[in-house]
């Protein structure tokens, strides 16, 4: 059975496969951690869909292939949704004494606990990527983002405590956009 709806660990390890492409010929690397996100984004080709994650051990297992401090990607819709999950995850990579310079995508809703946003960015977190989308709490509605202006604001305050890099995505173009709503989003990325 390929697709599993809990988990990922039918994976395994692909550590033999990352040495094989010979990890000294690249700058950055991706790794799949999770897939699939709790929420329903209209845009989105994912859906609503159980996010499912790896197995810790086969994840930390191709982590050490890679050159220290080297920058890897997390890839993931939403890593941070299950906390549980990362914050075993970081501290595995603090206790393997793995030093690389990682990054991911995740959503708003999980910047709230400063501990653990400490402790993601003691285990190498650099940047983490986030869909903004708008700055228009009529857009964010439509687009089914379940948080409004006041939320973001709040989040983002909330990373900021940290020296973790907040990377964030913005579309423009939803049919209810007008140039107030774009207007209001620029000027939110430029302040």
């Amino acid at each position: 059975k390929i697709y599993n709806t809990k988990s990922l660990d039918h994976l395994g390890s692909s550590r033999k496969w990352i040495k094989k492409l010979g990890v000294e010929n690249f700058d950055e690397y991706s790794v799949r951690a999770s897939s699939g996100c709790l929420f329903k984004c209209t845009f989105c080709h994912i859906g609503k869909r159980t996010n499912r994650y790896r197995k810790i051990s086969d994840f930390i297992d191709e982590l050490k292939v890679f050159p220290k401090y080297s920058n890897v990607k997390f890839l993931s819709a939403d890593l941070l949704a299950n906390k549980e999950w990362v914050t075993n995850l970081a501290n595995e990579i603090i206790n393997n004494k793995i030093k690389i310079r990682w990054m991911t995508d995740s959503r708003f809703n999980w910047f709230d606990d400063l501990n653990f946003l400490k402790l993601i960015e003691k285990s190498g977190c650099k940047r983490i990527d986030v869909g903004l989308e708008s700055f228009n709490n009529k857009i964010l509605k439509s687009y089914k983002k379940a948080y409004n202006t006041d939320f973001i604001q709040e989040k983002i305050t909330n990373i900021c405590k940290t020296n973790i890099t907040l990377g964030i995505n913005m579309m423009i173009g939803n049919p209810e956009d007008d140039l107030a709503s774009i207007n209001q989003t620029c000027e939110y990325y430029t302040y």
